[in-house]
């Protein structure tokens, strides 16, 4: 009988403490969701969107990324030459010269990039020059604006040719054709010019492709 009594005590107490237990975890549980309410285990995609987030940050975009810059040199000279001729204006011939001056540099695809100033003096009249244009294979085309002593501001463009002579650094040139245009107006002059011009190699350019 004794051992019954103490059978059912037994019995009545672990019944106490898992009651007890079960109660203790759900005060724990709604104590813990009430002090932190916003606490909830991110999900796996969530954990990777702030991850790409954060890189994003610190890291450039894709797309603003570029190949290393390559840096090609091209070849540049100087020069300076002068003409003398005859320029027919009107079925009449003037005596003309054409002085210029700038530099070229030599481009991937073989031709030479030119700018130049210069001055066409017609008899006794100035027009200063402003040009740039292509040189290759011995043919020059220039073309830019001019201004007229009056001040009277045009476009021309100017046809010739060049060629190395024997003396070092010496060329041949000559201009056999020019267009100028006055507003709406234009007007063709042949030309009758030659002369020669001075090449100098000076520093390389470096160019970024």
């Amino acid at each position: 009988m004794k051992n019954q009594n103490k059978t059912i005590i037994a019995g009545l107490m672990m019944l106490t403490l898992f009651t007890t237990a079960i109660a203790f975890n759900d005060v724990y549980a709604q104590t813990t969701d009430a002090a932190q309410p916003d606490l909830v285990r991110p999900t796996d995609s969530a954990v990777t969107d702030v991850l790409i987030s954060d890189i994003s940050d610190i890291a450039p975009e894709l797309s603003d990324v570029k190949p290393t810059d390559v840096f090609e040199v091209h070849p540049q000279v100087e020069f300076k030459g002068e003409t003398q001729g005859w320029a027919i204006i009107g079925g009449y011939a003037f005596e003309t010269s054409i002085y210029i001056e700038g530099t070229a540099v030599k481009r991937t695809d073989g031709k030479w990039k030119v700018k130049a100033e210069g001055t066409m003096k017609v008899e006794d009249r100035d027009v200063k020059l402003l040009l740039k244009g292509k040189a290759f294979d011995g043919k020059l085309r220039l073309h830019g604006s001019g201004v007229l002593d009056s001040g009277l501001e045009f476009r021309i463009s100017l046809v010739g040719n060049y060629a190395p002579s024997l003396v070092e650094n010496e060329y041949a040139l000559g201009f056999k054709a020019a267009k100028i245009k006055f507003s709406e107006d234009s007007i063709r002059i042949p030309l009758m010019q030659v002369g020669k011009a001075y090449v100098y190699p000076v520093t390389n350019v470096a160019d970024t492709q």
